[in-house]
């Protein structure tokens, strides 16, 4: 488009025109300020930082970070992660710091801006690498976008606004379900759980492989889906491979794991360690993702083992090895981890009551994704 074309009062200007980049590197056993901001903290779409570490949980240097200032995860920017501090702190080194130049741009236009699908395929298009694409300032600054007018600039951000609150209140709603549902499933064991199982008894625990080198052409990106734990971080009870598949001779280097097994996240952020899922496809699984195999199915439903290992998350978590920013979930602390289950018919009341409340969790979810959607347009 020629400047000529341009709608009125919208401008072309270079990224670099509009955000200031801020580069003030921090030492974490040398700073004073509490909290420490991951990539692992960072939800996609979301300009909350919603959870965070503590500087002592991290060393080598970081970066300093002002309230106000943006927070950008410049590596697999396809993750889409984009934030806002409410806070001084400081944030992974896998991060860009900015902050708007008001000279084209209201200040809160900016942070909107970045979650644009024009932004993001942008930023993705320049990203460098291909295990761990990132993102560098030189390139990214001068990157031409086309920006409108103030008026339009500041009634963006109103209807950004609006529809977090919505989006908010709907994420309030889900997760009261997902209480309600723990709630349920406790008492009802509570009350009906006639025998321990370790779950070595009724299952063989396979962690997944990753085949050697890494990207190699003769393994990675054939035909063979692959799930990741990025994959397993989207809500819901299925999952499915979206962003990653191997070849034929890269999967007899993995693991195939058959539709219907419930697998879980052995390793990554706490928050996400001991997050199970069932298997939506045949698939071969990352190394940081155990699967369940052989599941004994006379003594347990596979989702009826779904909704315990989500009860039993925190305590999968909490005897983890915690490393740092990684915790790890080993073979031998799964295989010990000891379920308490009702009988088959049990089970299957039970599942009534929680199919039904995911019920609601699924249709407030999906709103939550058409919400995005509109609010993204």
């Amino acid at each position: 488009m020629t400047e000529q074309q341009l709608p009125e009062s919208w401008q072309m200007v270079k990224f670099g025109d509009i955000a200031k980049h801020i580069s003030k590197r921090v030492e974490p056993s040398e700073t004073d300020l509490e909290i420490y901001v991951g990539l692992e903290h960072l939800d996609p779409d979301s300009l909350k930082v919603k959870r965070h570490g503590v500087p002592s949980d991290v060393a080598g240097q970081k970066l300093l970070v002002k309230k106000g200032q943006i927070i950008f995860g410049k590596r697999r920017a396809y993750q889409r992660k984009v934030a806002v501090a409410d806070w001084d702190c400081i944030c992974s080194a896998h991060a860009m710091v900015l902050e708007p130049i008001n000279k084209w741009i209201v200040s809160d236009y900016l942070p909107v801006f970045m979650q644009s699908d024009e932004f993001m395929s942008r930023a993705i298009s320049i990203s460098e690498g291909s295990l761990s694409p990132t993102i560098k300032w030189k390139v990214l600054e001068n990157q031409t976008f086309l920006i409108p007018s103030r008026d339009s600039q500041l009634d963006c951000v109103t209807r950004y606004k609006t529809s977090t609150r919505v989006l908010e209140k709907i994420d309030e709603c889900v997760a009261s379900a997902k209480v309600m549902a723990l709630a349920v499933l406790n008492e009802k064991i509570k009350k009906l759980a006639n025998k321990k199982y370790m779950l070595s008894d009724i299952s063989k625990v396979i962690r997944g492989a990753s085949p050697r080198p890494k990207g190699d052409p003769r393994y990675y990106g054939g035909s063979v889906p692959r799930l990741m734990t990025e994959d397993m971080n989207r809500d819901g009870k299925f999952v499915y491979p979206k962003i990653d598949s191997l070849t034929i001779e890269g999967a007899k280097k993995s693991r195939l794991i058959k539709k219907g097994t419930l697998v879980l996240i052995c390793s990554g952020g706490p928050t996400t360690v001991g997050k199970p899922s069932i298997l939506g496809e045949d698939a071969c699984i990352h190394d940081g993702i155990f699967a369940l195999a052989d599941l004994d199915e006379s003594v347990c439903r596979p989702e009826f083992l779904y909704y315990l290992l989500l009860k039993n998350q925190s305590v999968m978590n909490k005897n983890a090895t915690h490393g740092g920013v990684f915790v790890n979930l080993t073979t031998d602390i799964l295989k010990k981890m000891e379920l308490e289950i009702p009988p088959l018919s049990d089970q299957d009341s039970i599942l009534t009551i929680l199919n039904n409340i995911d019920e609601i969790i699924h249709t407030n979810s999906k709103k939550i994704v058409d919400l995005k959607i509109i609010r993204s347009s």
